[in-house]
């Protein structure tokens, strides 16, 4: 009998064992189920807000003024939109027809092509980034490139112009100056934030010469 009582006992504390451990692995998985539907949901949040945001686009702008003539100087800012998504630089490409507009130095003895300082053509008084580590410039086929930088540990957000560049007008006619960019391409006008292009579209600028 006693011995009976005492197997009785033990499968008695064996079950109590097994459901003590059933219900802290159950309660564990309840648990990490939890967090990490409470993890998707966050990343699905965070992910719709992010796409709800202004798409990020690089604009050019200029003083409105309906027609330019001959002799004129034309103003082009490079505004960056990119509300509340970060960016650390960004690289332009812009092109322009060097038969109707032509860019501008600063001074006489510059550099007319290939790389060159960019504080000779860009004016980046009231820009958004810090540093211009890059500038190329070919006047025969109307093309510039140049990269704009934040400092270290600074992220960029918001509105802000990045540069401004000057042209003037040589001849009467219909022109455009214009930023290169193509969806997936990484030579061409980007927008970069933790080693991916965010850009998503680009402004250009129409001027009509009398």
């Amino acid at each position: 009998m006693n011995q009976f009582i005492n197997i009785t006992k033990g499968k008695t504390r064996w079950f109590f064992i097994v459901v003590v451990f059933l219900t802290g692995v159950g309660f564990t998985s309840l648990i990490y189920i939890s967090l990490l539907s409470t993890s998707l949901y966050i990343e699905g949040l965070n992910e719709y807000i992010y796409k709800k945001q202004p798409l990020v686009a690089l604009s050019l702008i200029t003083p409105k003024v309906e027609n330019y003539k001959i002799g004129d100087l034309v103003e082009v800012g490079i505004l960056l939109e990119n509300g509340q998504k970060k960016t650390t630089g960004v690289d332009i490409v812009l092109t322009y027809d060097p038969q109707i507009v032509e860019l501008q130095g600063k001074n006489s003895q510059i550099k007319q092509n290939g790389k060159t300082e960019p504080k000779n053509f860009l004016d980046v008084e009231f820009s958004s980034f810090d540093f211009f580590p890059y500038f190329n410039l070919n006047t025969k086929n109307g093309k510039i490139y140049f990269s704009a930088l934040a400092r270290p540990l600074r992220e960029v957000v918001g509105k802000g112009v990045i540069a401004t560049l000057t042209f003037k007008v040589i001849k009467t006619g219909e022109t455009s100056i214009n930023l290169v960019f193509e969806k997936g391409l990484s030579s061409d006008s980007n927008v970069a934030y933790a080693g991916r292009d965010i850009l998503k579209q680009v402004r250009n600028l129409n001027l009509v010469i009398k």
